[in-house]
């Protein structure tokens, strides 16, 4: 067991990755590292994978992670429904589906399924695994749906009628790659995949992004750019926001840096001035900037970790009027933030505990009030907004001691809880309380201990028994930072993917990195 004082602090050495015997390993499709894998596989699995306790955990491990009962977390498109990737013991392949929201309300609700993974994995006799999938936003009834082979990342790409519930014969078709697509409108679709020779980069993703239109050979679209073979990747977005579509190209010179453009309508491309290591969004007629080093600009100096805003028509003219929506602090960095329709949501942690803020803009201001229903010790955000139509919002949040609830809320309006999962623990009792330790240059790091006060020699998390295995997970997954979430019977669940509700170009005409 551990108790508060006895928490250390230390900071890594720097390893020279010329001294490094295992680099050969970064070759992840050599097979010598394949075969190494498995080897060390099977030696772990001999060590561990014995006797009945392991047996017993596994099952009940699955159970969990399989329950009936978990939130169905959901995703908005613009068309009104709620749509979820759903996996369970039935279906471990996935079905994707959606529902309306009188529906969802219920306990039990009715999906529509839409592709059923497993039934299409034993009908054309592949290994099927759900790569995402991008709908076209003018009208929701096409998407493109990405499929790859055990979960590699080259993918497979086709399109899919939502009305028909099924592939389209003569539709968009890409055969395995690491590819990249995105809607223009029902005819023409951005496409980076392997063209053939000289098409990929280094690191084998799409070097060339073309506009390709339907009914025409791949070989006949329209080059749109061409990076260079030692940059990391190029792709092409829409934005078909009403009265703010745009069209952008982003050419990845790494995974920290990139060159941003925006393409006109005559295919002329003008450079974003942004930071090349700064992560930007367009939101309507707004320029968001996220910057990961200071930048200064007419004498004015922003520090690393602020988000900036600026009106984006402006700021291409040459104009620098920029206002600082988040400036960091030693306890406080953002951690995400999403937009509807008016508004601007932060999710800000300070000290690792959420505060979720509205931002208004107010003539040449933006105005500044939290967002209700946070509790202090929850760990909360937003998984979807549905900035087409209106100001609504989902938040999940969840707690040591408190399991996960989603509501739906209205900015400005009240706030329902849809889904919350039951309590598998008995709390009564358990308090949660915050302490900080200190490393040895005095910064002050922030942890919390969960339990019975009277008690402090029992360990800090509930329900703790070894053959419980919501504790195994809390207990090797301790919910301390933000970024673990999704509450599995009163455990934290890492592999989850959370949602993330971002804006063009990230999420432009649809685009979604998963299921929902």
């Amino acid at each position: 067991m551990w108790r508060p004082s006895e928490i250390v602090v230390q900071v890594d050495t720097v390893i020279d990755n010329a001294d490094d015997e295992f680099r050969w390993l970064e070759s992840l499709d050599a097979e010598t590292v394949a075969a190494w894998v498995q080897d060390r596989n099977r030696e772990t699995l001999a060590a561990v994978a014995i006797g009945d306790t392991f047996t017993g955990r596994t099952s009940e491990i699955r159970q969990v992670l399989d329950a009936g009962d978990r939130i169905p977390y959901p995703g908005w498109r613009g068309d009104g429904h709620y749509y979820n990737f759903w996996t369970d013991a039935s279906h471990p392949r996935g079905l994707w589906r959606r529902t309306t929201l009188d529906q969802y309300r219920r306990r039990e609700p009715e999906w529509d399924v839409l592709l059923d993974v497993d039934a299409l994995a034993a009908e054309e006799g592949e290994n099927w695994v759900w790569g995402g999938v991008t709908v076209l936003r003018a009208g929701y009834q096409r998407c493109l749906i990405s499929l790859s082979r055990g979960g590699a990342d080259a993918v497979v790409v086709r399109e899919f009628d939502l009305d028909r519930r099924g592939f389209v014969a003569d539709g968009f078709t890409l055969p395995e790659a690491k590819s990249s697509v995105c809607w223009i409108d029902a005819d023409p679709i951005y496409v980076g995949t392997d063209f053939g020779a000289g098409s990929l980069t280094t690191s084998g993703y799409p070097r060339i992004v073309k506009r390709w239109r339907r009914g025409t050979p791949l070989s006949e679209a329209e080059t749109v750019y061409e990076c260079r073979a030692d940059d990391l990747s190029v792709r092409a977005t829409h934005d078909p926001t009403a009265g703010f579509a745009r069209d952008f190209v982003v050419r990845s010179l790494d995974f920290f840096r990139r060159e941003s453009y925006l393409r006109t309508i005559a295919g002329e491309l003008i450079r974003i001035p942004v930071p090349d290591d700064a992560a930007w969004d367009v939101h309507r007629e707004w320029l968001l900037i996220r910057l990961r080093s200071p930048l200064t600009i007419d004498g004015a100096t922003y520090p690393a970790g602020a988000l900036l805003v600026t009106r984006f028509d402006a700021y291409l003219a040459g104009e620098r009027d920029l206002t600082i929506l988040f400036q960091p602090d030693a306890p406080t960095a953002l951690y995400d933030y999403a937009g509807t329709r008016n508004h601007l949501i932060l999710i800000l942690l300070s000290d690792v505990k959420t505060r979720l803020e509205v931002l208004t803009p107010d003539g040449d201001r933006w105005r500044r009030a939290p967002l209700p229903g946070v509790a202090e010790y929850d760990h909360s955000t937003i998984v979807a907004t549905d900035p087409d139509n209106g100001d609504a919002y989902l938040l999940v949040s969840e707690g040591f001691l408190q399991p996960a609830s989603l509501s739906l809320g209205q900015i400005g309006g009240a706030v329902e809880t849809l889904k919350r999962e039951p309590s598998f623990f008995d709390t009564e009792g358990m308090t949660v309380r915050q302490f900080f330790a200190a490393s040895a240059d005095g910064t002050r790091v922030p942890y919390f201990v969960v339990g019975d006060p009277a008690h402090p020699g029992r360990r800090c998390s509930p329900g703790t028994a070894d053959t419980n295995p919501d504790a195994l997970i809390r207990r090797r997954h301790r919910p301390l930072l933000a970024g673990l979430r999704r509450h599995v019977r009163g455990g934290q669940h890492p592999g989850r993917r959370r949602v993330r509700p971002r804006m063009a170009p990230g999420r432009a005409a649809g685009e979604s990195a998963a299921g929902v």
